[in-house]
């Protein structure tokens, strides 16, 4: 094995700083950021800035990556690229100082649907009306494997680097403060993961598209023999309780809706994992599951719509249950589509949730607007009732506003004016 030279690490990183030069600096500033936590860990103040500003540098890391494999492959210049990247650091700016997820927990679901957007993001901007589905699968699948490899690595770094720092404590009696392994985890596991990372992004887009690719060999394994006889299971299971419901005649129970979001995730991965080989031959299980997956889905949509309606009928809508919402009309949709079209454009399922994903965070249709104004609509239903569900409900309701959209949220139930 040929140990890579400290000249070609150097050439390596450079290479990468030149390609991704904004991202690199975003990772040193998470870098540095997380280093003052662990020095300021003892002030909450400090803290929640340094957390914030944290969770910004993954947002804006992640946007960057986007709008330069956005600028890479339509070849803008370089005026265009910058303004790009000025428009991106610009938004991160505006995220720091806009979501305060320590003080309203609505901000939390903003930064994981914003993150959720952006990695999507990732996914298909290169494919964005170029390039073909396989391209689209083999981009996808080098980033996939980049980043599991990037975790492997980074993993063992860090436990050979803290088994040597113990091994010094113990062997010389050096006096080392136990803070060093946190410093070690966040040096490995920013700093050498992000650039790694970028270091495994294609370049040659053209030969992703045209090129004849190798299916791995370990990920087929995976997914004809563990993942789909796993996933037929579980929908035995599903479609049984669909029988016991429709027989007793009851509505289902909350915690299948999840099941089902489970079943179809993994479901819908599995189908894009096996895209490339599902009509060969020798894959027989993993053709006829791609054949009537989407089919057997229908009767899972309308349990899981039946689920979804009793939920919010009893208890209106939150921010978890409009995600939950959202995704059940998405599966639907989603359904009806592959099911009718012929072309099997398996783009559309990252675009498809992005584009839901970023509908949800901001504006009068986000999670936010809606289950704040559902929740409000209810309180006033309740405000004049007595019975013992009214006393229960009113200080949930109360409770949850204050939580997720703060104590402005109750302004329309007071009879006091703001003199501003």
């Amino acid at each position: 094995m040929k140990w890579p030279s400290v000249k070609s690490l150097w050439d390596e990183s450079l290479r990468v700083f030149i390609r991704f030069p904004l991202q690199v600096i975003v990772s040193l500033v998470a870098l540095l950021t997380s280093y003052f936590l662990i020095e300021h860990n003892s002030s909450h103040v400090v803290q929640e800035y340094l957390t914030r500003l944290l969770m910004v540098c993954n947002l804006t890391f992640v946007l960057l990556l986007a709008a330069d494999l956005f600028s890479e492959v339509h070849a803008l210049k370089t005026f265009k690229k910058w303004a790009l990247r000025l428009f991106c650091v610009l938004a991160g700016v505006f995220l720091y100082f806009t979501l305060r997820p320590s003080m309203v927990s609505a901000d939390l679901y903003r930064f994981i649907l914003l993150a959720f957007a952006f990695h999507l993001l990732v996914a298909f901007v290169p494919f964005i009306n170029k390039g073909n589905i396989n391209g689209f699968w083999e981009y996808n699948k080098v980033l996939f494997i980049r980043i599991l490899t990037s975790g492997l690595y980074a993993g063992v770094l860090y436990v050979g680097l803290a088994i040597a720092v113990s091994a010094v404590k113990g062997l010389f009696n050096v006096q080392i403060n136990n803070d060093i392994y946190l410093y070690l985890l966040t040096t490995v596991g920013i700093g050498f993961t992000s650039l790694f990372f970028l270091a495994g992004v294609p370049v040659d887009f053209r030969k992703l598209n045209e090129g004849v690719h190798v299916y791995p060999k370990g990920l087929k394994i995976f997914s004809q023999y563990v993942l789909i006889p796993l996933l037929t299971i579980y929908l035995a299971i599903l479609l049984v309780y669909e029988a016991k419901i429709i027989i007793n005649w009851e509505f289902p129970k909350g915690m299948v809706s999840m099941l089902i979001l489970g079943y179809s995730v993994f479901g819908v991965l599995s189908l894009l994992l096996i895209h490339p080989v599902k009509d060969q031959e020798g894959n027989g299980w993993m053709k006829l599951f791609a054949r009537f997956f989407y089919f057997m889905m229908i009767p899972l949509v309308v349990l899981l719509l039946l689920a979804v309606w009793e939920r919010l009928r009893n208890y209106g809508i939150t921010e978890p249950r409009y995600i939950l919402l959202v995704l059940a009309v998405w599966l639907t949709i989603i359904t009806a589509y592959f099911l009718i079209s012929k072309k099997d454009n398996i783009k559309i399922i990252p675009m498809s949730l992005c584009v839901l994903a970023l509908l949800a965070t901001y504006g009068p249709q986000s999670a936010f607007s809606v289950s704040a104004y559902s929740q409000k609509q209810r309180l006033h239903h309740l405000m004049t009732s007595t019975d013992s569900y009214s006393l229960k409900e009113k200080p949930a309701i109360i409770k949850y506003l204050v939580a997720e959209h703060g104590l402005t949220a109750l302004q329309g139930f007071t009879d006091r004016k703001s003199t501003r």
